[in-house]
């Protein structure tokens, strides 16, 4: 791809591409810059940047796009207005030795030898392990969350029930007391010879039984008395 020459439209168009970077080291790689110029730059700022880049350079820089800069949606629109339909696929990045390397330019991945899938194995194993494990503590520690929950619900009910017994056992103490002193009251009469007749006769009233005996005047009732 040709270089991109760094005039004034230019250095005023880089800096909302790629503002991470001096708008000189930018456009020192120009597919780079293309690729940040496909996903950043907006319809002025890429008018500005097709008065330096032909449809050619444009292929040219879709070809050789680092991979992790250009997102789907802009990969397949720039591809569409190249002629490219469907798209090709998006950049990947591939990791690997030399002769992985070497494969690239053929478009299939390189074959993996047993002994790096048995690898991948073991690391996938040892993952699920470590996440059954820390699913399994997170568990662990709901539960004692919830266990102190309950151990602190149950102190309060405790504590409560208690002060509701020590007011009950108050109330039962005190009409106790009462009765006791009713009793000792009943007692202490009954040795003293006042029963309910002789305070009601010690009164100058008659009780209920001496009603008969009473001598009513000739002429009065009872109504007459009153």
């Amino acid at each position: 791809m040709k270089p991109i020459p760094a005039t004034a439209q230019m250095l005023g168009v880089v800096p909302r591409i790629i503002w991470f970077e001096p708008p000189e080291q930018a456009l020192a790689d120009p597919v780079r810059f293309m690729a940040y110029a496909m996903t950043y730059a907006r319809h002025e700022d890429m008018r500005v940047i097709r008065e330096y880049v032909s449809d050619e350079d444009f292929r040219e820089a879709l070809d050789g796009a680092p991979p992790g800069i250009i997102d789907p949606r802009s990969w397949a629109y720039w591809n569409s207005k190249m002629g490219r339909y469907p798209p090709p696929p998006l950049p990947k990045r591939h990791f690997g030795d030399d002769k992985a390397l070497a494969t690239l330019g053929s478009g299939r991945s390189p074959p993996l030898n047993p002994s790096s899938r048995h690898d991948l194995e073991e690391t996938r194993r040892a993952g699920r392990e470590a996440w059954l494990k820390m699913r399994q503590l997170k568990n662990l520690l709901m539960f004692q969350v919830s266990f102190r929950q309950f151990d602190a619900l149950r102190e309060t009910q405790i504590s409560r029930q208690v002060q509701d017994l020590g007011v009950w056992t108050r109330q039962c103490e005190k009409a106790l007391g009462w009765v006791c002193c009713d009793l000792w009251s009943g007692a202490r009469d009954a040795r003293r010879g006042i029963g309910p007749t002789n305070t009601l006769q010690s009164m100058g009233r008659h009780p209920p039984d001496s009603y008969s005996s009473v001598q009513v005047p000739t002429g009065q009732s009872h109504a007459g008395r009153r």
